[in-house]
């Protein structure tokens, strides 16, 4: 699933230069890996997890950047992924994800 997101990401990359038609058709194929990762997430390791989440969200800000937002919509379950992300992220810094008041403080 990694190397198919991986290949897909590089495709977005030429957004840009693409017509509507070859957008739209890149817009579904990645909606169908999408839908796919969603079905067989669970079968990934955190670590494979998040380079997956990575590229969607690279993805996502290419499509943004492209102005097309309904594709946003389209993958709303992936932002209910959001609370897994951030308790991966807290799981990443250690100490059973929690925080004390010292990493709370804002350096200014």
């Amino acid at each position: 699933m990694k190397k198919r997101m991986d290949k897909l990401e590089a495709r977005f990359e030429n957004i840009d230069s693409m017509s509507e038609e070859d957008v739209a058709s890149l817009v579904e194929e990645y909606k169908v890996i999408a839908a796919q990762f969603k079905e067989e997430r669970d079968g990934y390791s955190d670590r494979e997890k998040e380079s997956i989440y990575q590229s969607i969200g690279r993805i996502n800000g290419m499509l943004a950047k492209k102005g097309i937002d309904s594709s946003i919509k389209d993958i709303g379950d992936f932002l209910n992924s959001i609370p897994d992300i951030v308790e991966g992220f807290f799981d990443g810094l250690g100490n059973d994800g929690q925080l004390g008041n010292d990493t709370l403080m804002v350096q200014s």
